[in-house]
């Protein structure tokens, strides 16, 4: 199952399901960059500091 299935109406959902559906699709970039972000910040924390352990 993909959004893009959901959004052509090729399977078939819930009232409840499909809004949610309706939901992720319309916003699936931005969960996306945001768990890049959160993985890239956390890979900059621990360079940094073993950066400073060694200066």
């Amino acid at each position: 199952m993909s959004l893009a299935s959901v959004e052509a109406g090729r399977i078939r959902l819930s009232s409840a399901t499909h809004n949610l559906a309706a939901a992720a699709a319309r916003y699936h970039t931005v969960v996306v960059m945001a768990w890049g972000l959160v993985i890239a910040g956390l890979i900059l924390q621990r360079f940094w500091m073993y950066w400073t352990l060694l200066i």
